[in-house]
């Protein structure tokens, strides 16, 4: 794939987040992160998973390396994923379980002194998306555009009906509890928008976009 140089991308079928630094230099690697909730060890073709056919992850790790023998921070899905994004145990900085759905609690989210990986990244001149699920706090001062991302496109909550037609409530914080977020519309940046498709195809659309 020809990307320009420095591009992040974390995708989520569950996390997403794309950067790239235009005008960068071109010997810097382009990231791509595809995480994935409650994945099993075996669910993948190339792990000998045989019911769902996964030909394009079972091509990349043909061509790259499998890691057999490895772990996740936590075996839930927002302090996994909050061991990920800041390279650091998330028992360390208090971050041992998922979040409940709190718009206005400035409290329930990821601890506003950890370094995210998409500010890290960014004196280096990468540009970085989130494009699916965030989880990591729904108060505004937890947005992904407050953390370091340039651009974000999915839903800050701990997941979301799939299918456009289940999404009726126009205003995320609208939502009063966690059901309510997963039927609420999907955010672009901050504002909220229509989908017309089911929702892992818009994702991947907009990843491929983005790159």
């Amino acid at each position: 794939m020809n990307i320009p140089a420095k591009l992040t991308l974390c995708l989520a079928a569950a996390l997403s987040m794309i950067g790239s630094a235009f005008g960068a230099s071109r010997t810097a690697p382009n990231v791509i992160v595809i995480l994935a909730d409650d994945l099993g060890y075996a669910d993948a073709g190339f792990q000998g998973g045989k019911d769902i056919p996964t030909p394009h992850l079972d091509r990349l790790a043909a061509g790259g390396t499998v890691f057999s023998n490895a772990y996740v921070t936590f075996a839930t899905c927002a302090p996994s994923r909050a061991g990920f994004i800041t390279g650091r145990y998330p028992q360390r900085f208090g971050f041992e379980r998922n979040l409940a759905w709190q718009p206005a609690n400035p409290s329930a989210g990821l601890d506003l002194r950890e370094t995210m990986l998409p500010a890290a990244l960014r004196p280096a001149g990468y540009k970085s998306a989130l494009i699916g699920k965030w989880h990591l706090g729904s108060h505004d001062d937890f947005h992904p555009l407050n953390r370091g991302f340039d651009e974000f496109y999915g839903h800050l909550g701990g997941g979301k009906r799939y299918f456009p037609e289940d999404l009726t409530i126009i205003n995320t914080l609208d939502c009063e509890n966690e059901p309510d977020s997963y039927r609420s519309l999907i955010t672009r940046g901050r504002e909220p928008v229509r989908t017309e498709d089911y929702l892992t195809r818009e994702f991947t659309r907009e990843a491929l976009d983005f790159v």
